[in-house]
């Protein structure tokens, strides 16, 4: 996955109208600021953003994303609090259509390296690593259903 651009619309946090255009040409992209600038709110609001469409909840705040993965090009647009997608630049008519196949359009895993303790990142991680654990823990639970980790997962360095 490679995301190319982001426009957080709405409030998210200290972030309003706020926009990044990511060099597709570079491999690696580092975030350089001030404290309390919005680095860890852009990262939060990515994290949001992903773990809304895993779990196909209505979004937090009116944003843009643009980014490729498995080969596709990816627009999610939300418009007042709904979702507008464009896959390889056509319309999608339903948001049940991306959700129904958003395991062509979701990266397999989201990553995030935390330096620092911050327990509001964890907290974002919270709803995936319960639904993980439930399920590996409910009564017939088999190895072989879990040779994979969640979508999003976090891991903290302090």
């Amino acid at each position: 996955m490679r995301i190319d651009k982001v426009h957080i619309k709405t409030r998210f946090k200290n972030l309003e109208n706020f926009q990044i255009d990511i060099d597709a040409g570079e491999r690696e992209t580092v975030l350089l600021g001030l404290n309390a600038t919005g680095k860890s709110n852009f990262l939060e609001a990515l994290v949001v953003i992903f773990r809304d469409l895993d779990f196909e909840n209505s979004p937090k705040f009116d944003f843009y994303l643009k980014y490729e993965c498995k080969g596709h090009q990816i627009e999610i647009d939300v418009i007042k609090g709904v979702y507008n997608f464009k896959i390889d630049e056509s319309p999608i008519k339903s948001k049940s259509s991306f959700f129904k196949n958003k395991d062509l359009y979701l990266p397999k895993h989201i990553f995030v390296y935390y330096s620092g303790v911050n327990n509001r990142m964890k907290e974002l991680f919270n709803p995936h690593l319960k639904k993980y654990y439930d399920s590996i823990t409910k009564e017939g639970a088999t190895y072989s259903e879990f040779k994979e980790i969640p979508r999003l997962f976090l891991v903290a360095a302090l």
